[in-house]
């Protein structure tokens, strides 16, 4: 009697260890089916979020101002490697550039693009150097901007412009609008207003002499930029690295909000149109944008940078163009107008695809 209660209770505890270990393998199996179904669904979603995988695993590059003792304010920050997702467009910006040198009408040109909402972004011979020109007039216009800030009024101040001393330079200006004549007072806001929207070169003259070589360059020292060479009058940069000073603009990571927009906004009054502007159809709701002419006759160059919007969605495009054997810059125009107009179509073709 005593063996078969003792046999019927070994046959429950086997029991018991069967039913263990079905419980283990059972357990097992769902935990690495959860596995993978879990990593199904994030390549499923990786695969529609329309970023290819070198995008998503790119490092990131982060630039901070090291002026500070205790903090290091963010200047920038976006992934180290170009986008593939945008190779059809550089590939086309590259041809088109191509066939205008074989044409004669340049000898080469860059172009940076990059989009906001993803920090994506191409370029084209990034290490081609052109001159600044008009393009210089942006940093000193944040230079002046971030003396508002540390001096609020100092907009409000004002000179007597009794003599035109730069009526010698500015005969060397083929594309001009308004300027500030002598014999008036103006505000040095009003001076900006001249110096961005009609690109005025004897606003900018002026306050180059208010503000002295070392007020602005420290643009160049805050945003970790390479310094130009005010000694031999150098002022050159590469078509990347002058777009950072458009990047801070609209990150509002160098001026306060209020200071970015404000600079933003001018350029949007811009009464140039014979570049980007042109080479994107209407029905933007926004374009900021600054051109350049510089060279000299014989090697004209012409240069725009513009924030825009495309589809609600904001970018960033900075163009520098190098003419040939004595190019005009109405020939050059064409070609900024055709650049954007790639940029355009490829962006709105891209976007298309992601839906």
């Amino acid at each position: 009697m005593k063996s078969g209660k003792t046999t019927k209770l070994s046959q429950k505890f086997k029991n018991i260890k069967i039913s263990a270990r079905y419980f283990l393998l059972i357990s097992a199996a769902l935990i690495i089916a959860t596995f993978f179904i879990t990593k199904l669904i994030y390549n499923s979603n990786a695969a529609q979020s329309g970023n290819s995988a070198s995008s998503e695993e790119s490092d990131y590059v982060i630039k901070r101002s090291s002026n500070f003792r205790f903090i290091k304010p963010l200047i920038s920050a976006k992934p180290e490697n170009e986008f593939e997702g945008y190779s059809e467009i550089k590939d086309s910006v590259s041809k088109y550039i191509l066939g205008n040198e074989y044409k004669g009408l340049i000898s080469t040109a860059s172009v940076y693009f990059r989009d906001f909402d993803k920090s994506n972004w191409i370029v084209v011979n990034p290490n081609e150097k052109y001159f600044y020109g008009s393009l210089f007039k942006i940093p000193i216009l944040m230079t002046v901007l971030k003396k508002e800030e540390d001096r609020p009024g100092y907009l409000k101040n004002s000179i007597n412009y009794t003599k035109d001393v730069f009526a010698a330079v500015n005969k060397d200006q083929e594309i001009k609008s308004k300027r500030i004549e002598a014999g008036h007072v103006y505000t040095y806001e009003q001076l900006l207003n001249y110096m961005i929207v009609y690109s005025d070169n004897s606003s900018l003259f002026v306050f180059e002499n208010i503000l002295g070589t070392k007020n602005f360059l420290r643009i160049y020292k805050d945003l970790n930029l390479e310094m130009p060479d005010s000694t031999k009058n150098i002022y050159d940069t590469t078509v990347q690295n002058f777009s950072v000073f458009m990047e801070v603009l609209f990150n509002a990571t160098y001026l306060d909000p209020g200071n970015s927009e404000y600079a933003i906004e001018l350029m949007s009054k811009s009464d140039f149109k014979e570049g980007i502007v042109k080479g994107i159809p209407g029905g933007n709701s926004f374009i900021a944008h600054k051109f350049a002419e510089a060279g000299d006759i014989t090697n004209r160059q012409l240069h725009e940078t513009a924030l825009l919007y495309i589809k609600d969605k904001p970018y960033l495009i900075t163009i520098m163009t190098k003419g040939k054997n004595g190019t005009e810059y109405s020939k050059l125009e064409p070609i900024i107008q055709g650049i954007a107009r790639i940029i355009y179509d490829g962006i709105v073709k891209y976007n298309e695809e992601q839906k």
